[in-house]
């Protein structure tokens, strides 16, 4: 975690906002966190603990990391290898 930084946050602060642009990524070491959902006419809805879903976040999460990686590694050699990636993505 050299690129993080560790910050803290008052009990019951939003960290975002549903529907709102995603700038940062979370990685939560110590407490807890819960989700809602806003549904129309109705306060926020809390999703309930689910491990499934926890596992589900981090499989999706390691395939983004999986393409960026990939992705910025044909990048350099495109850009910096003597005859290219040889790749055609």
């Amino acid at each position: 975690m050299r690129l993080a930084r560790e910050i803290s946050f008052d009990a019951g602060a939003r960290l975002f906002e549903e529907g709102h642009r995603a700038d940062r990524f979370w990685i939560v070491r110590t407490g807890t966190v819960a989700l809602d959902q806003h549904v129309p006419g109705r306060r926020p809805a809390v999703c309930a603990a689910d491990a499934g879903f926890g596992r589900a976040t981090a499989v999706w999460v390691g395939r983004v990391v999986a393409q960026r990686l990939h992705a910025s590694r044909v990048r350099l050699l495109d850009l910096y290898a003597p005859y290219g990636s040889g790749s055609l993505t």
